[in-house]
């Protein structure tokens, strides 16, 4: 049995874009209202043992702890992330969006211990 905790810190930038109506006016807003989302999970021997579930933009520290059964073998452990959001570089050249802060993704460093514990 493999117990353990992935501890990731990082933080998710959903961006600002201005808007300008027909008006004239225009409005800074920030993507929060699209769906962007992130999730992390730590896998072994490409099996997911643990999942985040949806985070929206922050900045997190995150900790998944996990446990699994495993062979006497060597194991491959890594962390994997699914991102989600929408290319706004696209859209501002056809709608009146412009771009003043672009999205993004900072990985601010983290750590992931292991331990054999015996049943």
């Amino acid at each position: 049995m493999l117990v353990g905790c992935a501890v990731i810190d990082f933080f998710f930038d959903a961006g600002e874009y201005k808007f300008t109506n027909e008006v004239g006016s225009q409005f800074r807003l920030i993507g929060y209202d699209e769906p962007y989302t992130i999730e992390w999970g730590v896998f072994i021997d490409d099996v997911c043992v643990s999942q985040s579930g949806l985070i929206w933009p922050r900045r997190m520290t995150l900790n998944l702890p996990f446990n699994a059964p495993v062979s006497s073998k060597l194991c491959k452990i890594d962390i994997r992330f699914k991102i989600n959001f929408k290319d706004n570089l696209v859209e501002s050249t056809q709608s009146g969006y412009e771009v003043y802060r672009e999205q993004g993704m900072q990985y601010n460093g983290g750590n992931l211990w292991v331990r054999n514990q015996y049943r």
